[in-house]
């Protein structure tokens, strides 16, 4: 697993939800979900591997707003986003949301 674009996921999604764009405010909440619920069961944010498909190459600030609040700086930012992709590329997840779940 590398990582993958918005649009990307987008086109990945079924054919009923194909609708949902790379910057709609669906996919952000979505995103923020999974991080949600990793960061329950302590595991790396999984959203971290949604990256801009040009220029940096990273997360947008949601990912950040959502996954490393109240880290403005960003050299912070990028070091923060580094160490969870390489993370998530060493866990395991199950294979739906719903079994993203703590206690």
């Amino acid at each position: 697993m590398g990582s993958i674009s918005y649009s990307e996921l987008c086109s990945r999604l079924p054919e009923e939800w194909r609708w949902v764009g790379p910057d709609s405010e669906i996919l952000a909440a979505a995103l923020g979900t999974i991080v949600e619920r990793c960061r329950v069961t302590g595991k790396p944010a999984l959203s971290a591997v949604v990256v801009h498909k040009t220029g940096d190459r990273m997360p947008g600030n949601g990912y950040f707003v959502a996954a490393h609040a109240g880290i403005d700086d960003p050299l912070l930012r990028r070091i923060e986003w580094a160490k969870e992709f390489q993370a998530v590329h060493g866990a395991k997840y199950p294979t739906t949301l719903d079994d993203l779940r703590g206690g």
